[in-house]
């Protein structure tokens, strides 16, 4: 349809055609047509019209809503017969009445389309919405606990749910410890809760994608436009996932503190949006791609910005879906860091460049504040802490120490992590994440005991066995992080630790220790070989007069334990005596067990437990533990397994954070 003037105005002739009756008159009656005269929406779409015509016809338009209705109104008197006449070259000068059988497709093809591209952020938005309900519930449940009033949740149902559901790893085993499969291909298995959360997660996701499609055949066949709107509402549940990615990865995430859930089930639940997210991206571009070869426009879509870093952007999400696998982050924990920020801050560049021509960068903005917020919050913990000089001590059996004065803004507590940065330069950029515990030497000090593995750790500690067992190597520490578990709410604390994961339990036994309280403190540590016990002597000799019932298990053979290969054996005797490393194994058993009872066999923690759970008078119990990945798998299944053998409630807290 043409009408007889001519374009002065700007962008795509709306300076013109807003300003000419008859076009004007025309398309409102169009709107009379579909909507009703004066109707809610027809008012809404003329205040649309009147909007667009003074945003894209220059400063030709300067009418109000009004002159569009006036407009209206006197066509209405004036159409002209459109009938014998040449639509493709006539230019009409009188309004026409469109039949609402002609406009009514265009209408729905608009409508479903627009519908298509609008909702799928409001469905995003359902994401969000899923996980605060999970997060209030959890954290209601949490918090209770925290005020002291677990007691009062704990029923034959309740008890039901946490045996079978909430306490159980998925297949009642592993959780923590990560199985092998095929030899080289290992993974970390959700307790069988955060399974039930990702299940109706992705459940949420099946239906958001699927249900809803409206499919016009004005332009396109059906496969084709149902093909169009799928890879349109994927892409934009995939970008409405992105400020999740973020908010779960970060360190500092809010939802953390608020929630009290651990760390690590926010990096499952960042793993299980990911591979959602990259599933959607793939839909997306094999929707487009089938589309535009389809269509034969492929040579022109490659040719455009956006269809090139589409690419790019849904290659990386797949690598690093891919990067993220455990066994690439076990083999090389810092490479794996290293690459998975830089790949991920190249996805979201992609990401940025391949919607800058369309819109929905809002998700992208929130999705960068949030990651540039967590670092800066992380550079201030830094900053308040400062870089200072830390004692390092190669111990033994693998074991260093490192003690640091902290600063008048760092408070530590049980349960209490932070990240550390070593100022050497192999690495400084790196930081890793140990339990922290108020030194047993010196007030105002703070101790982390590490066991050496490979990377970073490894070579801290052969340059402080190179320096003949002490080195001074300036740190600076990130944190606190993570929670206090309210173990000075409960009857009795069962706190069970194994090999170098004492300090956690340890740190809560002298808190709770000094507590005016009838509280039952049970501390049971395993280890393999006695040497442990010099490294962690002095702050063994702190338990001495306090109510803490220490039991310790040692399950290796003097024959075993005195075979200490000479290297290590010799560094570790010529340090300095701190931890007391000049007292033989044997000094220190002699000395410790004076108050500690001592146990040469592995402990059956199963019986330890029914025992404890089964006890006369017994009240609510916290079970504590960090050690060894199997030690506290077995432990979980252990409690779930016998949680109904005890009257009152029973709560695990884990101090181990593997992710």
């Amino acid at each position: 349809m043409k009408w007889a003037y001519n374009s002065t105005g700007g962008g795509r002739n709306y300076g013109t055609i807003c300003n000419y009756p008859p076009a004007v008159g025309t398309i409102t009656n169009c709107f009379a047509n579909i909507f009703g005269p004066f109707t809610k929406n027809f008012n809404k779409t003329v205040g649309r019209l009147s909007l667009t015509c003074e945003t894209r016809g220059s400063d030709t338009v300067i009418h109000e809503k009004q002159f569009y209705i006036d407009q209206f109104l006197n066509a209405t008197g004036h159409f002209g017969s459109t009938e014998g006449l040449n639509l493709t070259v006539t230019k009409l000068t009188f309004p026409v009445d469109i039949p609402h059988n002609v406009t009514k497709p265009y209408y729905d093809y608009t409508k479903f389309t627009l519908y298509n591209w609008d909702m799928p952020n409001v469905f995003a938005g359902i994401y969000y919405c899923y996980f605060i309900f999970v997060f209030l519930i959890v954290g209601i449940v949490n918090y209770m606990k925290r005020l002291g009033y677990q007691g009062s949740l704990n029923n034959k149902w309740i008890t039901l749910y946490r045996k079978h559901i909430s306490i159980p790893a998925l297949f009642n085993q592993n959780h923590t410890n990560a199985p092998v499969y095929f030899k080289f291909v290992s993974t970390l298995v959700p307790t069988r809760v955060e399974t039930l959360i990702i299940f109706f997660f992705v459940c949420l996701n099946i239906l958001l994608a699927t249900v809803h499609y409206n499919v016009s055949t004005l332009y396109n066949s059906r496969r084709l436009q149902l093909t169009m709107l799928v890879a349109d509402r994927t892409a934009l549940l995939a970008f409405g996932m992105i400020p999740l990615l973020v908010l779960f990865a970060g360190r500092n995430n809010l939802m953390i503190r608020l929630t009290g859930i651990p760390y690590t089930s926010f990096i499952m639940f960042h793993k299980w949006v990911s591979r959602m997210m990259f599933l959607y991206a793939l839909i997306h571009s094999a929707c487009w791609t089938d589309y535009a070869v389809s269509r034969h426009y492929m040579s022109a879509y490659v040719a455009r910005r956006y269809w090139r870093w589409g690419i790019v952007a849904t290659t990386l999400a797949g690598l690093l879906c891919f990067q993220a696998f455990h066994m690439f982050r076990t083999m090389s924990y810092e490479s794996f860091l290293f690459i998975h920020i830089v790949f991920a801050s190249l996805f979201l560049v992609g990401c940025w460049w391949h919607c800058y021509d369309f819109g929905y960068l809002e998700w992208i903005y929130a999705s960068i504040a949030l990651w540039c917020t967590d670092r800066l919050v992380r550079i201030f913990k830094m900053i308040t802490f400062g870089y200072r000089n830390a004692d390092v001590e190669y111990i033994s059996d693998g074991t260093f120490k490192v003690s640091v004065q902290k600063g008048a803004f760092f408070h530590s507590y049980p349960g209490a992590y932070a990240f550390l940065y070593f100022l050497t330069p192999y690495g400084f950029w790196q930081s890793h994440p140990f339990t922290i515990i108020e030194s047993a030497l010196k007030e105002g000090e703070i101790t982390v005991y590490i066991k050496a593995k490979k990377g970073m750790t490894k070579y801290i500690k052969n340059k402080c066995i190179k320096a003949g067992g002490k080195a001074s190597i300036r740190v600076s520490v990130e944190g606190p992080y993570g929670h206090h578990a309210p173990s000075h709410k409960y009857d009795t604390a069962l706190l069970l630790a194994g090999g170098s994961g004492i300090p956690g339990p340890y740190h809560h036994a002298v808190d709770l220790a000094k507590r005016d309280s009838n509280q039952q403190i049970k501390l049971s540590w395993t280890i393999r070989n006695p040497e442990s016990l010099c490294w962690f002597y002095k702050e063994l000799m702190m338990l001495r007069g306090t109510k803490v019932q220490c039991d310790i298990y040692i399950t290796g053979t003097v024959t075993e334990f005195v075979k200490e290969t000479g290297q290590d054996k010799e560094k570790a005797s010529s340090s300095a005596s701190d931890s007391d490393t000049s007292l033989s194994p044997q000094g220190c058993i002699e000395e410790l067990s004076k108050f500690i009872t001592f146990h040469y066999e592995r402990p059956s923690l199963e019986d330890f437990l029914v025992t404890e759970f089964t006890a006369e008078n017994q009240g609510t119990i916290c079970v504590m533990t960090c050690g060894p990945p199997r030690m506290v798998d077995d432990i979980r299944k252990f409690v779930g397994q016998n949680l109904d053998k005890c009257p009152k409630r029973v709560d695990l807290f884990e101090e181990l954070q593997v992710w």
